[in-house]
């Protein structure tokens, strides 16, 4: 399954309980966001504290999406997810929650091969409505990436079938309602397991906040040129002039964002826009790369080493263990980018450290 856990929930372990239930798989597999998630903001917590809370709540293995697909829109997200599923070569099924999985059937109907889709959908985005709305989807975030997902494994031509989770709601709270009541622990109690609580209690300096970025995301902007800025992934139509006209007057991320939104740029893209201007991840970069060319491992569940072994006898794309032999990939130095500039959001001081993607071991349980 695709993920962020950010932060794991309630929802998330019922999720990975009713896959196993739903499929009868021996396994469950997550390939999750990393440093920074699709909406361009820095995850609450680190990558690997992440991972142990999903390893604890039920998943088997995690791998890291990187960052090059993580901090992109629907279209790349999902099938750079599914592409690194894929090329693991052990998955049978692709499990994602749903907001409704009856209107999920019938968007995947479209057929945008008509012409009169087509040109439906450049009508709507002339008008300057979201790709989504222009397709004639509602504004549900994970009815999206399902189409998506589903798009993908079509694309890919992948055997992995499909699993649609409906989300439920007793005693579940969306990731963004719990992110806007952190840091007060006591809150989210009722609606993330135990172990995910105690881990903040513990350790409350390692939260980070989007909002702490402000000034460094700002200072980047204003030191590149329009240049270097349309040459960021997702800018495009002179954004870039837009961007930097607001960024030398502004002095919060909100800020910026709130002056240069508008019916055709999101809050989503351009948020996905600064965070890809933090980081440096560029057309060249993501049109030379267009699926992951390795997945690196995050964590395991001692029971799970015979499906490692079998990972590492099948996959299609090299298995990560340790950063070093990678560390001179342009995809890979990427990640390291988004780990060092997300550390610097975190609460406390002394877990600011930029060198977490490289020295930072696999979680084993």
């Amino acid at each position: 399954m695709v993920c962020e856990y950010n932060p794991f929930h309630n929802g998330h372990a019922y999720q990975l309980g009713r896959t196993r239930e739903l499929t009868g798989c021996a396994y469950l597999v997550c390939v999750m966001s990393g440093a920074f998630t699709q909406r361009g903001i820095p995850a609450v917590l680190d990558a690997r504290t992440r991972a142990r809370m999903a390893l604890v709540n039920g998943a088997d293995v995690v791998f890291e999406l990187p960052a090059l697909f993580a901090v992109r829109d629907a279209r790349a997200f999902a099938r750079g997810s599914v592409a690194l599923l894929d090329a693991l070569n052990v998955c049978g099924w692709l499990s994602f929650g749903c907001e409704d999985t009856g209107l999920l059937d019938e968007a995947c109907a479209l057929d945008e091969s008509d012409p009169a889709a087509v040109e439906s959908l450049r009508d709507g985005l002339a008008r300057g409505e979201t790709f989504a709305r222009a397709r004639g989807l509602p504004n549900m975030p994970n009815l999206i990436l399902g189409v998506e997902y589903r798009r993908a494994l079509a694309g890919l031509d992948s055997a992995m079938e499909p699993v649609a989770i409906p989300r439920v709601t007793e005693a579940v709270m969306s990731a963004s309602k719990l992110r806007s009541m952190l840091p007060d622990v006591r809150a989210i109690e009722p609606y993330v397991p135990r172990d995910v609580s105690e881990a903040i209690i513990a350790d409350p300096g390692a939260l980070r906040r989007a909002a702490n970025l402000d000034s460094y995301i700002i200072g980047i902007l204003r030191m590149m040129t329009a240049g270097t800025l349309a040459d960021i992934v997702d800018v495009g139509e002179g954004l870039e002039n837009r961007i930097l006209a607001a960024a030398s007057v502004v002095s919060t991320r909100e800020e910026l964002i709130a002056r240069v939104k508008c019916k055709r740029y999101t809050y989503a893209r351009l948020s996905r826009i600064l965070a890809q201007a933090a980081i440096g991840l560029t057309k060249p970069l993501a049109a030379e790369r267009p699926t992951p060319g390795y997945a690196r491992l995050l964590g395991f569940r001692e029971t799970a080493r015979p499906l490692l072994r079998l990972i590492s006898d099948n996959a299609r794309i090299p298995i990560v263990y340790r950063a070093g032999p990678f560390r001179r990939d342009p995809v890979f130095q990427l990640d390291i980018r988004a780990e060092a500039a997300a550390s610097l959001a975190a609460a406390s001081p002394d877990r600011r450290r930029g060198d977490g993607a490289l020295t930072s071991g696999m979680v084993k349980l």
